[in-house]
């Protein structure tokens, strides 16, 4: 597909039934149907804490909110209209910060939102940054406007769910069963064989594009806003 310059959603059924106002969202966005648009000019940046970043993210991120140590938000009169968090890099260890998320209000277009919180938070920090494109739903294209390299695709990956609730890979590995599972939990079994035994169904993704950015100069920051 996108050999043939066709962009392919992937959502799951779990999404549909219970996040649908994300996915409209999405699906909006990518047709360009969103009437209202606020320019990032008018709007102010500020530090948001832990609860209203994941309250955020759990209404506009279809992966609801990552753990991250600066969360950043972009206020339109008063009101929260877009967030970027970064902690430190999780799984290259050669890059010093990782984009854990972005997103911004539901139907909602903030022009120039990522360039501006990514200006911010470059003027602040060493911006050596890693992220992950997940390619079910998107294409890398804000990486590429924010001046970020494409560095590799990574293979397919994983969760668990029961139709209700969804566990990633890193919450399922074996040794943390015991807890999740409770009795239903066998020592003797892998971990799919458990998780399937308990009712549970392994779903798999699309794998993800990798993008880095190496130090900008404070010139770089000020190119790509």
């Amino acid at each position: 597909c996108e050999a043939k310059g066709i962009s392919l959603y992937h959502f799951t059924d779990e999404e549909i039934l219970f996040k649908w106002d994300i996915v409209k969202s999405v699906l909006n966005v990518a047709l360009g149907n969103i009437s209202t648009k606020i320019p990032a000019r008018k709007c102010t940046i500020k530090t948001v804490d832990n609860k209203t970043y994941e309250l955020f993210c759990k209404e506009n991120h279809l992966l609801g909110p990552g753990v991250a140590s600066i969360r950043l938000g972009l206020f339109f009169k008063d009101s929260l209209v877009s967030v970027m968090s970064f902690s430190k890099s999780r799984y290259d260890k050669t890059y010093n910060w990782e984009m854990i998320r972005f997103c911004s209000k539901n139907d909602t277009i903030v022009m120039g939102a990522a360039s501006k919180l990514f200006k911010h938070f470059c003027k602040s920090y060493n911006n050596r940054v890693i992220s992950y494109s997940n390619r079910r739903y998107s294409q890398g294209n804000l990486y590429e406007k924010l001046g970020f390299t494409f560095l590799r695709y990574s293979p397919p990956s994983y969760v668990y769910t029961d139709g209700v609730s969804t566990y990633s890979r890193y919450q399922c590995q074996k040794h943390k069963l015991k807890k999740l599972l409770g009795k239903g939990f066998d020592e003797h079994s892998s971990e799919e064989d458990n998780m399937i035994r308990n009712g549970f169904m392994k779903v798999w993704d699309c794998g993800n594009k990798v993008y880095g950015i190496e130090e900008m100069s404070p010139l770089s920051v000020l190119d790509i806003c």
